[in-house]
């Protein structure tokens, strides 16, 4: 693990604090990848670090000037008390949910564009092909 240090602070609005976590959808081919730090700056004013994980040897990692190793998420702090209800398994609408996703992955196996049209549509349903 490294540390990397970052040339500046951070602040935010009160009732805001920002996730740093690697960039999403841009995985590197050498292995190296920055931890997810969820930093209240609402109140910590001073520099940001990250946390870096390094490949073990004989990997070598290679960084160039602008390229983009961490992204910065604000997060509400309401957003942090979110409650999930965990559904049991022998409900209705359980059984409802698994079924409706095992009925998309058997449409996108027998049409690899359902998933482009299901996200175009605007009822977000599937039209028989």
């Amino acid at each position: 693990m490294i540390k990397i240090h970052l040339p500046y602070g951070w602040r935010s609005p009160a009732g805001v604090e920002l996730l740093f976590s690697p960039p999403v959808n841009r995985p590197r081919g050498d292995g190296f990848t920055v931890l997810s730090g969820l930093v209240e700056t609402a109140w910590y004013h001073n520099a940001v670090n990250l946390v870096g994980v390094i490949p073990p040897p004989p990997s070598r990692v290679h960084m160039e000037a602008g390229e983009p190793l961490a992204q910065v998420i604000p997060v509400t702090s309401d957003a942090r008390s979110v409650c999930l209800d965990v559904l049991d398994s022998h409900r209705t609408d359980a059984r409802d949910s698994l079924d409706s996703i095992v009925d998309w992955h058997r449409r996108h196996d027998s049409d690899r564009s359902a998933y482009k049209r299901l996200s175009r549509s605007d009822e977000g349903g599937v039209s028989e092909p």
